[in-house]
C-alpha cells in the first residue's frame, strides 16, 4: 500500500460509498480552508508579531497531522 492508497479508506459496508466519500472530502476541502486562512491571517501580521505567527504555522501542522491520523482511523 502506498501512501495515496491510504488516502482513500475503504468505505464502511453500511454506508453509502458516495456519501462516504461526500463526508470526507468535505472534511478535508473545510481543513484545508480553515489550514489556508490560518496561514494567510498570520503572515500578514508576521513582521509584527513573528512568535505568533510561528505558532499559528506550529497549529496548522497538528491540524494536518490530526486529520492525517482521522483519515486513517476511517471505519471500515
Amino acid at each position: 500500500m502506498n501512501f495515496t492508497d491510504e488516502l482513500r479508506p475503504v468505505d464502511p459496508e453500511s454506508d453509502d460509498p458516495q456519501v462516504a466519500s461526500d463526508i470526507l472530502n468535505y472534511v478535508l476541502a473545510r481543513t484545508l480552508r480553515l489550514t489556508e486562512d490560518l496561514q494567510r491571517f498570520a503572515e500578514q501580521r508576521f513582521d509584527h508579531a513573528p512568535a505568533s505567527g510561528t505558532h499559528v504555522c506550529e497549529l496548522n501542522g497538528e491540524i494536518s497531522g490530526l486529520v492525517l491520523e482521522w483519515v486513517r482511523r476511517w471505519p471500515a
